[in-house]
């Protein structure tokens, strides 16, 4: 376990891109008429000469004026000069690639689609670095009636850094779908469809309430074995749905979407119900008897999830379970796939290179049992020593004199729930949290007002926090976050069932996280690493969920590990914007001037 906790699942080839690489095959493209839209019209180049040649190519622009397309070809071109969409493409010949960043970009993008080719071949993909067998591991069988089937494959990505070396970052990943077929849905729901219409128009309202373009809702194919996007239906049976145009498959001539089925897929004669609603992707018609919903990680059962995908051990005795086994399975099923999909070489084009490795981690950067400091200049504790050392106080306390509270429960329930939180506070962190709380109007309307006046009546030190107790999923989440957000009051949503939960004398154990959120959002600290860090700075982001435009940034800017929580404004969604990262990259700069490195968590991925 030593060698194992030491050990990174990055690979590093045993090429350096530091010299000309060739000969690649390049198509000059003339007519980009657009800087804006530059790489869009030269993708519409990529994905022509894809189609044509068979063969995966990138783009390539080391200057503002050239524009190319490149890839490698063992016999010549299907053609030396062509016009794609009013763009003019040469054929040049093969050239060498000098080493720039311009070009570092390019062999990055020409990796990676080398390696999506070649498991496209064996796998299949709901993403460009997401791969799944096309067999699923049916977990009825270990979990009676749980419905699931699961997937579990490779994820990969390779980059070229700024120094030229080549490097993989390589894990598994798993994939749940329902195990019944969407026909047993739409059989107990209602053929007419209607109900599920309703889901479609829901999805889309919702996605462009987001600013974002609405494709469909994703279902496995298992005829296919592939993922589709399904965004209309058509409730006539798929014996009458007639197809685009009428085809000809293994000499049968096919009309309908039934007749092609059958003529496709002659294994499924006996069994398909013809009677069957079609499912509608674009011009594309399926049949909802061959589609298996996606099942997200949210909708999964805890052990089940804990098993399978985080895989803690959740049947070790109390006091004896193997807090290894996450590390050591992850690394045993990586290994597996790292041989097993040949990702022990890069196909560079001209050559193949071979993936050294893993880098190995520095000793000194692995702390296995780190210790804290609950207070400053007082003596670290151990982690398990931890509940008791923080019974005396934490590192540095919350600011928080006026508590608001929103909730959508009884106000007995609410009071009541509070009151064990300050409780709890007290006795597991020595926190005061304000005795009497200020209830908000549980109309939204009417809970932004107050809050609204109350920043103007005010004194301007006047620490307020905001504690919301809601459904799970409500759209109450962004409504809240964002006001928050917009007056600067930091805020924490409490799911309403564990509220209740708590009231009932269980789950009391939530109550640890939840309080060291409250701390910490408030501007206090529980604890600090007494073991220093080995990097000058840490930026994690965490974005709210799906309407949430206001975003948490913590810092820790110094190597005791501190922090601040600095909000953000963001416009792109779940995705940050340029300006966000830029505000990141300053703020970390501001905490630690003289920083030579830089360490950044979206979500937990660096």
């Amino acid at each position: 376990m030593d060698e194992l906790c030491i050990i990174s699942n990055v690979f590093i080839a045993n090429f350096k891109f530091t010299k000309p690489l060739g000969a690649f095959d390049f198509f000059e493209v003339e007519g980009v008429w657009s800087e804006e839209k530059r790489y869009k019209l030269l993708g519409q180049v990529v994905n022509f000469l894809q189609k044509q040649e068979k063969k995966p190519f990138a783009t390539y622009t080391p200057s503002k004026e050239e524009n190319y397309v490149v890839g490698f070809l063992e016999n010549p071109p299907r053609f030396t000069s062509i016009d794609v969409d009013g763009l003019q493409v040469n054929y040049v010949g093969k050239k060498e690639i000098p080493p720039s960043p311009s070009a570092f970009r390019t062999l990055t993008e020409y990796l990676n689609k080398v390696k999506f080719w070649e498991l496209k071949e064996s796998l299949w993909s709901p993403g460009g670095h997401v791969f799944y067998p096309k067999k699923w591991k049916n977990l009825n069988q270990q979990y009676p009636n749980c419905g699931l089937f699961m997937f579990r494959g490779p994820f990969y990505r390779y980059n070229v850094l700024s120094d030229g070396r080549i490097i993989l970052t390589l894990d598994t990943t798993t994939h749940y779908i329902k195990s019944e077929s969407f026909l047993e849905e739409i059989r107990r729901k209602g053929n007419d469809l209607r109900w599920f219409k309703e889901e479609l128009k829901f999805k889309r309202k919702e996605m462009e309430r987001r600013g974002k373009k609405f494709r469909g809702i994703h279902f496995f194919y298992s005829l296919a074995r592939q993922d589709v996007v399904v965004d209309d239906v058509d409730s006539r049976p798929i014996s009458e749905i007639p197809l685009n145009k009428p085809i000809k498959v293994h000499g049968q001539d096919c009309k309908t979407v039934a007749e092609f089925l059958k003529a496709k897929y002659p294994w499924i004669k006996d069994i398909l119900d013809e009677t069957q609603p079609g499912l509608k992707s674009g011009i594309l018609t399926f049949a909802p008897q061959f589609l298996h919903r996606n099942v997200k990680l949210t909708e999964i059962e805890d052990r089940i999830l804990n098993e399978q995908t985080f895989h803690i051990d959740t049947k070790g005795k109390k006091g004896q379970r193997d807090i290894n086994r996450p590390a050591r399975v992850r690394w045993e099923l990586l290994q597996k796939e790292y041989h097993r999909r040949n990702f022990t070489y890069i196909d560079l084009g001209p050559f193949v290179a071979k993936m050294e490795g893993p880098l190995r981690f520095p000793k000194e950067n692995h702390l296995e049992k780190p210790k804290l400091l609950t207070k400053e200049n007082s003596n670290p504790c151990a982690f398990e020593d931890l509940p008791t050392a923080l019974t005396y106080g934490i590192y540095r306390e919350p600011k928080i004199s006026v508590m608001y509270i929103y909730s959508v429960l009884e106000n007995d329930y609410t009071f009541e729930f509070y009151k064990i939180l300050c409780e709890y506070a007290k006795r597991r962190f020595n926190v005061d949290f304000p005795e009497a709380p200020l209830l908000l109007d549980k109309d939204i309307d009417q809970a932004k007002t107050y809050l609204e006046k109350s920043l103007r009546t005010c004194d301007d030190s006047t620490e307020r926090f905001i504690l919301a107790i809601i459904e799970e999923a409500s759209p109450l989440y962004d409504e809240l976050t964002n006001t928050a957000g917009i007056l600067g009051i930091p805020i924490k949503c409490v799911n309403q069932e564990n509220a209740k939960s708590i009231c009932g004398g269980s789950k009391i154990n939530y109550l640890e996280n939840l309080i060291a959120s409250i701390i910490t959002r408030a501007g206090g600290i529980p604890w600090v690493l007494y073991d220093k860090l080995n990097y000058d700075l840490y930026v994690a982001v965490d974005v709210g969920r799906t309407l949430s435009e206001y975003w948490a940034m913590g810092i820790v800017y110094d190597r005791d590990g501190k922090f601040e929580i600095c909000p953000g404004k963001i416009t792109l969604g779940e995705d940050l914007d340029e300006a966000s990262i830029d505000h990141c990259v300053k703020e970390a700069h501001r905490y630690a001037p003289e920083g030579k490195s830089l360490i950044f968590l979206r979500h937990g991925n660096v």
